[in-house]
């Protein structure tokens, strides 16, 4: 409806802003016209926040609680509430009543008798809206989320609308998802997952001792090239050894689980404000950042599954700026193991990913996905993967042309980047006679 435009740019105190997707303007509207469930799946940096913040600035009251997978994230979620004017509140044992129009709380408070408590009383008085569940596909990854489903599933036999949202759900993943909720009429947006913005590549080393060498040279050359004050870069690893060891090895903060909170706090706002270009840190970064800055995501070791890769690579490339995804595997790492739940997360897909260099990128990641396939050279401008860049430089087998240059303009290339251009004489090639298509 275009009155729906008139109420972002309200909210937004921006008189030209638009939905950056179709699926953005239609969850948002359903969230307002229905009190329904919603699955809503999207890539990330979509702004699928959007489909609970605008409504709840919009009511004229009532409340909603949204549950945070990362405590570390809070201190800037409440951030983006102040900016964008809701009123806000993080729920603990030691603020436990409180009536914002956002309440906010982390999956460990969430399956407390208290906060569950507070939640019936706000239904109870007629006061809670929606309940939204960020990074849903946790529900079945991530035991603490487990346990919050289990305290939270009475809330729906209350009428309560909940609002899951995730950008990695697969369609099997869906079905699971929902099962474990005990959601059965559930209105579902998925949105395309594609991120043209990011290049994604591989590089591959007999063993994961110079696959680590070869990281930490691409970050130190990384570090004294920048000059943007803007740049933010992240490490994953899949062990907190790793994590540890490459952190010290850079002098970078570490982030994972066995970090004391106030020092993972410390260490993420020294990356965001600037005073860390890069963090090292395992998976637990994986999900709800939301730094324009991000240019560069490393992955030391193949990662854990499409899932998690999606995820953590989606870190890079907010506002639509090119940026880089690379991981650095080796031949030696330990092939995942076959199994249902391996293959629903995409496990022992991801390690394929990683050894082939055959096929774009971008097909498997769509496939595994959305369930539809797409290609750099079909994606409405895509940043070529290293597979398609590759190809660029061979003649076409038909016309013996290159179908592009695929060279990034310098203003949309974040100053770390460089990407191969295509030497002169591979332009030069001779369109044969036997090539052209023949008219009858």
């Amino acid at each position: 409806h275009p009155s729906l435009t008139r109420l972002l740019r309200n909210f937004l105190g921006n008189g030209s802003a638009t939905f950056k997707t179709p699926e953005q303007a239609e969850a948002i509207e359903f969230v307002l016209a229905h009190e329904r469930h919603l699955l809503l799946v999207g890539p990330t940096a979509m702004g699928k926040t959007l489909a609970y913040m605008l409504p709840a600035a919009n009511r004229d009251h009532g409340i909603t609680c949204v549950l945070l997978p990362l405590s570390a994230l809070h201190t800037d979620f409440d951030r983006r509430c102040t900016d964008l004017k809701i009123e806000s509140s993080r729920w603990t044992p030691q603020n436990d009543r409180p009536r914002t129009k956002i309440i906010y709380v982390s999956p460990e408070h969430a399956q407390t008798k208290r906060f569950n408590d507070h939640v019936f009383e706000l239904h109870r008085l007629g006061l809670l809206k929606q309940f939204v569940i960020d990074e849903v596909h946790l529900v079945k990854s991530h035991s603490d989320f487990r346990f919050c489903f289990s305290a939270l599933k009475p809330l729906l036999s209350c009428g309560v609308p909940f609002l899951l949202m995730t950008a990695t759900c697969p369609l099997p993943l869906r079905s699971e998802i929902l099962g474990a909720l005990g959601i059965s009429d559930c209105h579902i947006i998925h949105a395309p997952t594609d991120r043209p913005e990011i290049s994604y590549r591989v590089d591959i080393s007999p063993t994961l001792d110079e696959a680590k060498e070869k990281l930490v040279v691409a970050v130190e050359d990384r570090l004294a090239k920048t000059k943007s004050t803007s740049f933010r870069g992240l490490v994953y690893c899949r062990s907190k050894k790793d994590v540890d060891e490459i952190a010290e090895r850079l002098g970078c903060d570490a982030f994972h689980a066995g970090r004391p909170v106030e020092e993972r706090k410390a260490s993420f706002q020294n990356w965001v404000n600037g005073k860390k270009k890069f963090i090292i840190c395992s998976s637990l970064l994986g999900c709800g950042i939301d730094i324009e800055g991000v240019a560069v995501v490393f992955h030391f070791g193949t990662p854990w599954s499409i899932l998690d890769f999606a995820q953590e690579s989606g870190r890079a490339g907010r506002g639509g700026k090119a940026s880089i995804s690379v991981v650095y595997a080796a031949m030696d790492e330990r092939e995942p193991d076959d199994g249902d739940e391996n293959a629903l997360y995409g496990k022992k897909t991801m390690r394929e990913w990683t050894l082939q260099n055959s096929i774009c990128r971008r097909v498997t990641l769509s496939s595994f996905l959305d369930d539809r396939r797409t290609t750099c050279t079909l994606l409405k401008g895509a940043v070529p993967c290293d597979v398609c860049s590759a190809k660029s430089l061979e003649p076409h087998p038909g016309l013996l042309v290159p179908f592009s240059t695929l060279t990034i303009p310098s203003e949309n290339a974040p100053e770390a980047m460089h990407l191969p251009t295509v030497p002169q004489s591979s332009l030069e090639y001779v369109v044969s006679e036997n090539s052209l298509p023949t008219t009858k």
